[in-house]
């Protein structure tokens, strides 16, 4: 099943302009790691939340570095998104027989 999943001919040979549908599972998955992480530390009560985003950021270990990763990802995947459509559209990726 893996071996289905990952393994695909690509007419022509790989080329390094055929990364960026991967590159958006990568940048997906570290929202959702990150998120999940941000999550558990964040408490969105109105009395408390800016204080939890100083402890994030401030007083847990690595805080910063996780929201700065979950913040600058998000408009990396609107970046990535719009190459990746680009280029199934350029390519005409989305005709049959998906060739």
């Amino acid at each position: 099943m893996v071996h289905e999943a990952l393994v695909e001919n690509v007419p022509g040979g790989a080329r390094w302009r055929y990364v960026w549908g991967s590159t958006l599972v990568f940048c997906f998955s570290v929202q959702l790691i990150t998120g999940l992480f941000l999550w558990l530390a964040y408490s969105p009560s109105s009395q408390t939340a800016w204080e939890s985003v100083y402890f994030i950021q401030h007083q847990m270990w690595g805080g910063w570095v996780l929201r700065g990763l979950h913040h600058f990802t998000a408009p990396a995947m609107t970046v990535l998104l719009v190459i990746h459509l680009m280029q199934v559209v350029i390519d005409g990726a989305y005709k049959a027989p998906h060739e």
